[in-house]
């Protein structure tokens, strides 16, 4: 993943994700392009599922904790 990537927060790779999708999905976009956003847009995923993977970790925890 890159640095850039893994140094956004959920918010922000989410809104990124959500931008490179509606770009592709105007169908404007050249086949380099899409290819590169394709690219973008696996490695952002990746990234908010691992955001979203500690996030419930530390749901899990703070609950175990509390119990």
């Amino acid at each position: 993943m890159s640095d850039t990537v893994s140094k956004l927060s959920f918010e922000e790779a989410s809104a990124r994700l959500d931008a490179l999708i509606a770009a592709m999905e105007k169908g404007e976009v050249k086949l380099d392009q899409l290819v590169k956003s394709h690219e973008e847009a696996g490695k952002l995923l990746s990234h908010l599922e691992k955001l979203l993977a500690d996030a419930k970790m530390k749901i899990e925890k703070v609950v175990h904790d509390n119990n």
